[in-house]
């Protein structure tokens, strides 16, 4: 079966813990059904990451073809502090 044509970017929240071979199975599986991922998000990320994370982080984006942001831990899961979080991502640079 011919992979489809990828659509415009559109966000998606993907939500989980996921080693670097599965995110980028989850890469290929939004593509395989026409969803171009704008970007992946790596969180908890730690103030100061040891050279596996970083490696990972590039690798992601180099393999997976997609912008990587981080986030720090959150003290809680409450609204505004994730509505906070977010907004830091700068997501019109994934959009274009």
């Amino acid at each position: 079966m011919a992979a489809r044509k990828p659509v415009a970017r559109k966000p998606a929240t993907l939500v989980g813990v996921a080693a670097e071979g599965d995110q980028r199975k989850t890469l290929e599986a939004l593509r395989a059904v026409a969803l171009e991922p704008a970007g992946v998000v790596l969180t908890p990320w730690p103030p100061s990451p040891d050279q596996l994370e970083r490696s990972n982080r590039v690798t992601i984006a180099r393999l997976g073809r997609v912008n990587v942001d981080t986030m720090p831990p959150l003290a809680r899961a409450a609204r505004s502090e994730l509505a906070a979080a977010g907004e830091a991502l700068a997501p019109e640079r994934w959009l274009g």
